[in-house]
């Protein structure tokens, strides 16, 4: 018989964003910083969306890039909320920016979905807010 795990669960983490040096500055201190954290990267909401289709009841959080290509942040805010209403996501998402003056990071920043705004880059005090709403 093994021993009970001490560890900590996982929380997964999705990072959302078109721009490969962004997402991978963004995963490497959620890894560094959030020692529970799992994180998946995706580089356009769609690839994202899809994994929260047949996978969303495992995913905690959603860091979500608004400007992007082809299905923008507030267009997966409304799938997103789809999602959710089905039973099938249930993570809280903050918004990731450089730009948080924007009307479509306010836009996104009133949708319901949204619980946090984090601006690029992320700094390791920003990973733990963001810890902080996993725990919540």
């Amino acid at each position: 018989m093994s021993a009970p795990s001490t560890r900590e669960p996982k929380h997964v983490v999705m990072v959302v964003d078109d721009r490969e040096d962004d997402l991978y500055y963004a995963s490497v201190i959620l890894q560094k910083t959030c020692s529970d954290c799992d994180v998946r990267t995706y580089l356009n909401s769609e690839q994202a969306l899809e994994d929260l289709r047949t996978r969303g009841h495992e995913v905690d959080l959603v860091l979500l890039d608004v400007v992007m290509p082809a299905m923008n942040g507030l267009e997966f805010l409304r799938a997103y909320a789809d999602l959710q209403q089905q039973g099938r996501a249930h993570a809280k998402v903050a918004v990731h920016s450089a730009f948080g003056d924007l009307p479509e990071v306010s836009a996104a920043m009133s949708h319901p979905s949204v619980a946090h705004f984090v601006e690029k880059p992320m700094s390791r005090d920003t990973v733990r807010a963001l810890h902080d709403l996993l725990a919540r």
